[in-house]
This record gives structure tokens, C-alpha cells and sequence, in this order.
């Protein structure tokens, strides 16, 4: 490790390795820092004591001594004011981005003996664990047959199959909390116990699936809090999840979380790629990341009085991993709990009459209602009120504060967020300014924002949306990315001025 969540002033590293020994060394490519390694070699020489063995090892005389003479290869790095890892926000996982060196031996070679190269290829390491772990246990049925004959009864459709299947292993087999790519008890204990690692549910899974007739494969992959491999090694997995194909899609299926859609993976495993292994001869790398957009749809309308006070009515439609956050916050919280979480940092507001459908159906648009009313919502100087129109919906602080960005930023998944404003003014007031509409593009179609207003007599209707389409931007987006949700947070701030008739 070369870097540190601490500024480093000086670094001196210093590594010597006999010629016996070949390395490569590995950078870590995501780090935007250099090092220059020196490199130089030393004489080295040392005496080796020759015995005569006797039975059961032991030593049983010592015949003399032999000088052994061989290089040593020194590498050093010596590097100043080496800056912190910085934690900010929308970052995957900081250490992604530490400067590392890594050591990869490739061959040894010792004096009267030959060559032995250890140097691997990821389709290597990927054949070698299909053929040790994956072969057998894809192939063992037996302990779900009757279960999912009747389960699959009269069911022809592909996808239609795959989901039940999927939602019988997450009800079936519960998550004893452990990772892994290799199954710890076997899809048949796991089964009949009712609890497994990841290995044992995901592998369970993938073999149900190809069972009902479905092409499904293993996927390999390194979780988030395990980094992304430098070099190809089997420790650079820790994680398996099934892949299916339905059609011409392939949805990747992780059955260890009972919030997860058909479809979706857990945050911890969407880490940029992973190996899918179509047979013990055949892999290849396949994406992690979401490619489905989740919607937050947000609508609110209200009225108020001569006293200020606002009176109104929300409705929240939610999707995709939007839903999933919900229920993994929520989804075991009373009511009363969470009206407090919803009441909470939304001003001097009092909400009422909620209500929610679909919060515990996995897979399906989540909706919430509720009325509210809120004191001090608006400000009023002389005969001017003045009103800044999404109220508590309003975005108001930008997330990208630094001058300059070196790591990817990371959004999770792709989304869209609308939030539509409806209100009816009060009998003797007209509108003096009204916020104007602007579209904002980021980079080519990567973003959009809309903030779009509208009057119709004593109606007004505000909309503004941002459609985020990427997952990942790369650093040279930072600015863009910046200037972009400060004219979110710019529009969200304008009030509307009404004054008396």
C-alpha cells in the first residue's frame, strides 16, 4: 500500500528479490498517482550447510559446506507529499482508488533445476474453478425435483419460469451472512437446512434454472469492500452470483437478499464487472452495473390562505432501487417511527392520512399518499408573498463541492427524479414573477434537466426533473456534473412573488 486516508510527507519502500524469483509488478491503473520505481541488483552470497539425512528426517551427519552465489534485484520508491485518500461523496469505494503495488510472481527458477511458471490467465482462473467447484454442483438434482415440478406445473413462459424459480430459492434458502464463491454445504444441504453461504444459494439457483430448461451460468465477481483484482488470481473473487438468459436478455440474479427484484443485484455486488463462466472452457467479463433506470415520481399540490399556512396532498410513486432502498430502510419500521423520519427536516409541517401500497410486494412500483400542513412555508413583505414553490421537494445544497475531482463519480444506477408542483392561489392575489423554464444538457444527452413552469388563471404548475442516464461519469465530467446541479439547486431556489390586487 502506497497511500493512505492520512497525508504521507516522505515515503521510502525499498523490496529486494533473488533472480531465483520473477515478478511483475501491478500499479493499481485507477489511482492518479505515479511512481517511479527504481531499480538496481546486488552481489549476494550465502553458505549452505550439506547433511546427510537419516531416517524419519532427522539430521544424521553433516558432510560439509557449499558457497551459494546468486543477484538480488532491489526495488525502491522513494516519493514526497503523497496526498490523503479523500472519502467523498458518490465515490463506489474509496480504496478502488489508493495507490498500490502488487506482486505477481510469474516463474521460479533455482539453481540444477528447471524453470516452473506460475503465471496465470483469467480464463485459466476461471476454468480451474468452474472444474474444482462449479461442474458437479450445477449438475446435482435430485433435492428440488418434486418441489419444483409442482412449482412449474403447466408454466411455459421463459421468464415467467425464471421468477418463480427465483423467488422459491430467496423464500427457500436464507443468507447465513457469508460470502464466497465456493459453496460452503452444498445446494442439497442448503436446501434441506434451509440456509447457505452465497455459493450455496446462487449455485442452488443456477442449477434449478438449468433444470427448468433455462440457460443459466455462473457470474464470478469481487465485491465492493474486496476491491477490483490487479492481476489474474483466484483471490481476486470473493462473490458468485446466476445469470439467466430470457429471450435475448441476460439478467443477473442474486437470490441472498429478500429486497431484490428479478434482476437486481445488492450494492455490494455491483461492482464494475464480473466473469461469467459459460462452461469449464468458455468465460468472459460481463457488466455489474445497472443498466435499468429507476424513477422517484414525486407530485404535490396545495393551496393556502390569507394565514400563510399551506395545505396539501402528496403522492410518491417509487421503482427499481429506489424501491429496494425503501424497503431495506423501512420495510420494518411501524408507522408512527416512520412518519417522524418523514416529518423530519420538511420545517414546521404536521403529516396525516398516510397511507402506502405495495411496500412489502419485492418487484413492484411502491406508492405513498399524505396530507400535510405546514406553517411558515412562505415569507411575506409588505403586500408581497413571497413563495419558493417545490417547498420541503426543493433541492438545496449542491453535492459537489471541491474545485476538482479525481476519482469516478458514482451514482449506483441510472434514475429519474420528477417532481410536479400544482397550486391554487388565493382569491386577491396575481402573479408578479414567475421563475423562468430552462432545459439543461449534460455532456451530449449523459443528463438532462428540466424545470418547466406554467399559469392558467389561479393555477400554477412547476415540474422539474432530472434524468440521470449514466451510472458511472469520469472525472472529466466533475465540472460539468457540478455546474449541472447547481442549476438544479439555482432553479429550486426561486420563489415566485405574488402580490395583492
Amino acid at each position: 500500500m502506497l497511500q493512505y486516508t492520512i497525508p504521507i510527507n516522505k515515503l521510502e519502500a525499498s523490496v529486494s528479490i533473488p533472480e531465483f524469483l520473477g515478478f511483475k509488478k501491478h500499479f493499481n491503473l485507477r489511482s492518479p498517482l505515479t511512481f517511479t520505481i527504481n531499480e538496481s541488483s546486488k552481489n549476494f552470497s550465502f553458505t549452505s550447510l550439506e547433511s546427510v539425512v537419516g531416517r524419519g528426517g532427522s539430521i544424521k551427519s553433516s558432510t560439509g559446506t557449499s558457497q551459494v552465489q546468486y543477484n538480488q534485484h532491489i526495488y525502491s520508491i522513494e516519493k514526497e507529499n503523497i496526498p490523503a485518500l479523500k472519502r467523498e461523496a458518490f465515490v463506489d469505494y474509496v480504496w478502488n482508488y489508493a495507490a498500490v503495488l502488487k506482486w505477481e510472481l510469474q516463474f521460479t527458477k533455482f539453481p540444477n533445476s528447471l524453470v516452473e511458471n506460475y503465471t496465470e490467465t483469467w480464463e485459466n482462473v476461471s476454468k480451474s474453478i468452474y472444474v474444482d467447484s462449479y461442474g458437479k454442483e450445477l449438475g446435482r438434482t435430485g433435492y428440488f425435483d418434486k418441489d419444483l415440478d409442482q412449482i412449474l406445473s403447466g408454466v411455459t413462459d421463459h421468464g415467467k419460469k425464471a421468477s418463480l424459480i427465483y423467488n422459491f430459492v430467496k423464500t427457500k434458502i436464507k443468507w447465513n451472512g457469508y460470502a464466497g464463491f465456493i459453496a460452503e454445504n452444498g445446494g442439497a444441504k442448503a436446501y434441506k437446512e434451509g440456509e447457505g453461504n452465497v455459493a450455496d444459494i446462487n449455485l442452488a439457483l443456477a442449477s434449478m434454472l438449468k433444470y427448468a430448461g433455462l440457460k443459466s451460468y455462473p457470474v464470478l465477481l469481487s465485491t465492493k469492500d474486496n476491491g477490483i483484482p490487479l492481476f489474474p488470481t483466484r483471490k481476486g473473487f470473493n462473490y458468485i452470483v446466476t445469470a439467466v438468459e430470457v429471450g435475448e436478455n441476460v439478467f443477473l440474479l442474486d437470490a441472498t437478499d429478500e429486497n431484490n427484484a428479478f434482476g437486481d443485484l445488492p450494492e455490494r455486488a455491483r461492482n464494475w464487472h464480473g466473469r461469467i463462466l459459460i462452461d469449464k472452457e468458455a468465460s468472459d467479463w460481463i457488466s455489474l452495473m445497472p443498466a435499468q433506470q429507476s424513477k422517484n415520481r414525486l407530485q404535490i399540490s396545495y393551496q393556502f390562505d390569507e394565514s400563510l399556512k399551506i395545505q396539501g396532498k402528496t403522492i410518491n410513486v417509487i421503482n427499481g432501487y429506489y424501491a429496494k432502498t425503501f424497503r431495506d430502510n423501512y420495510k420494518n419500521v411501524n408507522k408512527d417511527s416512520y412518519l417522524e423520519t418523514l416529518e423530519k427536516g420538511k420545517g414546521n409541517i404536521v403529516i396525516s392520512e398516510l397511507e402506502m401500497e405495495n411496500e412489502i410486494e419485492v418487484g413492484t412500483d411502491i406508492k405513498q399518499t399524505y396530507t400535510f400542513e405546514l406553517e411558515n412555508g412562505m415569507e411575506r413583505i409588505n403586500d408581497k408573498i413571497y413563495l419558493t414553490p417545490l417547498l420541503f421537494l426543493a433541492e438545496k445544497e449542491n453535492p459537489f463541492k471541491a474545485e476538482k475531482r479525481e476519482y469516478p463519480i458514482f451514482f449506483y444506477f441510472p434514475s429519474l427524479e420528477n417532481k410536479t408542483v400544482n397550486i391554487l392561489l388565493p382569491e386577491g392575489y396575481e402573479v408578479e414573477f414567475l421563475p423562468e423554464s430552462a432545459i439543461i444538457d449534460l455532456n451530449n444527452g449523459a443528463g438532462t434537466f428540466k424545470f418547466i413552469t406554467l399559469q392558467n388563471g389561479n393555477y400554477l404548475r412547476i415540474e422539474s426533473e432530472y434524468n440521470m442516464k449514466n451510472t458511472v461519469y469520469p472525472p472529466a465530467d466533475y465540472k460539468s456534473l457540478k455546474d449541472f446541479f447547481a442549476e438544479v439547486v439555482n432553479k429550486h431556489s426561486e420563489a415566485i412573488v405574488l402580490k395583492r390586487i
